[in-house]
């Protein structure tokens, strides 16, 4: 175990005035220097958090003035901006208008120490095009060394942009796409409900199997998918006879394949 001392002292000096020893104290600070060690330790992990971190970190107060912009390089990068950017401004100054009520409602919301998660809105990037942002507000207005709301924010531009890829193919295939439970309950059903199924995709949200027929090659089908459900491995297409709400009754093949987290 090292020890720390602090040394005090003072010569003693002879007639000549020469000095011949020294007289000294020494106290025991191990304790201190620990606890400023472990301090220093602490700060630099979250220096290195804060600046290494997917998130851009802020605290506004209850009109969204930025009180403090953690210093995050790459999401600040992300966004095109500097640190400077912010200070002196307001969130709404870069939040598009049609979402100013929604986040002035998130936060008059929010409860001391509670937090929410604000749906994505759009924002200003550093060169006037309109981004995407998703952040997760806490109230921390009564943590004296806070005073104000805690922001963790994230650019989603490329997210959003890859669903709504995803949901114009969704909603312009000749295809049905659908998702669900292992109780075979619909719980997502493209608009293709109305030509496959007769209904909209929201009447649609049951069991898939009340649109199946008693065709006797339908059991098979009902096999192969509790075998997907029980092993989480994708099985062979399958051929299933279906009924519409209005009584007729179609052909379809169908691929599907297990989600397994």
């Amino acid at each position: 175990m090292c020890i720390r001392d602090s040394v005090e002292g003072k010569p003693v000096i002879d007639k000549e005035g020469k000095v011949i020893k020294l007289l000294g104290t020494a106290m025991d600070i191990t304790i201190r220097k620990r606890a400023e060690e472990a301090l220093q330790a602490s700060e630099q992990r979250f220096k290195s958090l804060v600046q290494e971190g997917m998130d851009l970190i802020a605290i506004i107060d209850e009109d969204g003035n930025y009180k403090y912009v953690a210093p995050t390089k790459h999401r600040i990068e992300e966004m095109g901006r500097d640190v400077a950017d912010f200070y002196g401004k307001s969130i709404y100054d870069i939040l598009h208008p049609d979402y100013h009520d929604l986040l002035k409602n998130s936060i008059k919301s929010i409860g001391p120490h509670e937090s929410v998660t604000v749906e994505p809105f759009r924002y200003m990037g550093k060169n006037g095009e309109w981004r995407w942002m998703e952040s997760t507000i806490t109230n921390l207005t009564q943590n004296p060394a806070i005073n104000g709301y805690v922001a963790n924010s994230r650019d989603v531009t490329e997210r959003i942009e890859r669903e709504r890829k995803l949901r114009d193919i969704l909603e312009h295939s000749t295809n049905l796409f659908y998702r669900h439970d292992i109780n075979n309950v619909l719980t997502y059903v493209s608009p293709q409900s109305y030509t496959f199924l007769g209904c909209s995709p929201v009447e649609a949200k049951k069991r898939w199997t009340e649109f199946a027929t008693d065709h006797p090659e339908n059991e098979s089908a009902l096999k192969l998918t509790e075998k997907a459900i029980e092993t989480g491995e994708p099985q062979p297409a399958y051929e299933l006879q279906m009924k519409k709400e209005d009584g007729e009754k179609i052909w379809v093949r169908v691929n599907e394949a297990p989600v397994v987290e």
